[in-house]
């Protein structure tokens, strides 16, 4: 009788199945007061604290991908990332910035063909080359004619859809970043917080 008291003694607790939820991060059953609901999905919606701290540092996020609430029950602080950080970890982000130079170095030699054609000497030559349209159907006509057009996008269409591309490279790659900004952080978590959660998650984990 003795050792029958002393084993029942020594058997944990039974926890009642109500008083159990299930982890979305790490998939693992614990009690109700070891969880913690970080957002305001209404699904599957409890986290052990641990999960939501590694969660958050691997993805650098705060904000949920479901309900994209920020997320809350763990004491943490951010800042936005640099914009080196974001070169550093996206290679889009370095090609973006790579085209970019390279349409930015180009403007120059547009610009100088556009001076050398509007505001020099070429001017007059090349209005007497655009001018100077066959209206005839005959091969050698559409040869001429399918030249002026070769000389007009050369000099003035190419040069110009240059510029605006190189203009308009510079503020994609900023909104690329500023995009970039608002999904990912660098996130700074209370270790303190998260060391007196890993023995209770143990202790669970053996039960």
């Amino acid at each position: 009788m003795i050792e029958q008291q002393q084993q029942q003694k020594q058997k944990p607790e039974r926890i009642p199945r109500h008083e159990y939820r299930y982890c979305r991060l790490c998939h693992k059953r614990g009690r109700n007061t070891s969880l913690i609901r970080p957002c305001d999905c209404l699904i599957t919606n409890y986290v052990h604290v641990n999960c939501l701290a590694e969660h958050m540092l691997s993805n650098d996020r705060i904000h949920c991908d479901q309900c994209s609430g920020q997320y809350r029950g763990i004491r943490y602080s951010y800042t936005r990332k640099s914009f080196f950080e974001w070169l550093w970890k996206e290679s889009t982000a370095r090609n973006s910035l790579l085209s970019c130079i390279s349409l930015l170095c180009s403007i120059q030699v547009c610009l100088y063909s556009l001076w050398q054609t509007l505001f020099t000497d070429e001017l007059e030559d090349f209005v007497d080359d655009i001018t100077d349209i066959d209206f005839n159907l005959t091969s050698d006509a559409i040869k001429h004619n399918m030249g002026i057009i070769m000389i007009i996008q050369v000099k003035i269409v190419l040069p110009v859809l240059s510029i605006i591309c190189a203009i308009k490279q510079p503020i994609t790659v900023w909104n690329d970043y500023h995009k970039y900004c608002q999904n990912h952080y660098n996130i700074y978590i209370d270790e303190a917080l998260t060391a007196s959660h890993q023995p209770h998650q143990q202790q669970q984990q053996q039960q």
